[in-house]
Order: structure tokens, then sequence, then C-alpha cells
């Protein structure tokens, strides 16, 4: 992948994030995604990618002791609304996020049902 390539794909899953958040969760497929991605499958991995990074970059604890979400990650949440609400609905119904066909998380995962925003769906 080349310095271009690479350029595209962030910018791609960076405006796929932000049309979920201003769409409230309703994604987007556009024309040039074809190009970077190959299928809206692929892009949803991009966005799980891309939560993931989030995630880890700036949430010290997913749960606090008592089991429930940590400000941080409700901070992200309330940050990305409709990509934590989209990857959230997407994680329960479709089989390549379940992990079902590859690496995710289960259905009803807490990754996805302590989310705050993916209830209200």
């Amino acid at each position: 992948m080349s310095w271009q390539d690479a350029h595209r794909y962030r910018a791609a899953v960076r405006t796929a994030a932000a049309d979920l958040n201003r769409t409230d969760g309703a994604l987007i497929w556009r024309e040039e995604y074809a190009e970077v991605f190959g299928s809206p499958n692929r892009l949803w991995l991009a966005l799980r990618s891309y939560w993931r990074t989030m995630v880890q970059a700036q949430v010290e604890m997913d749960y606090e002791l008592d089991g429930t979400p940590s400000v941080q990650i409700l901070q992200l949440s309330t940050a990305h609304p409709g990509l934590a609400r989209a990857l959230g609905v997407a994680a329960a119904t479709d089989p390549v996020l379940t992990g079902a066909d590859g690496p995710g998380p289960a259905p009803g995962s807490r990754m996805w049902q302590d989310c705050p925003l993916v209830g209200a769906a």
C-alpha cells in the first residue's frame, strides 16, 4: 500500500465515521469507497478497526469494578454517537462483525450492549 493509498484509506474511514455521526448511524455508501474498500463489509471492518484504535488510545479501562461502562468509554461513545450506535447494531446482526466469519465481538458482547447509545437505535 503506497502512502497515497494509505492516505485515501484513512480519509475515507474518517469521512464514513463523520457521516455516521451526522446521520445518527446510517451508513452512506459513496462511489469512492468502492475503490478503497471494495465492499460495504470491508468498510464496516475498517470502521470497527478505527473504533478499536480510538478505544485503545483513549480508554484506560473499559469498565468500572462494578461492571458499568467507564466514564472514558461513555465519553468516547458520546463524542462518536453514530459510529458507536452503528457498530453496535452491526455487531449484533452482521456475521462478519459478530465473529461468525472472522474476528469480532460476539452478538450481545459487553463491548456493545453496555454502550448507552446502542440501545437508543
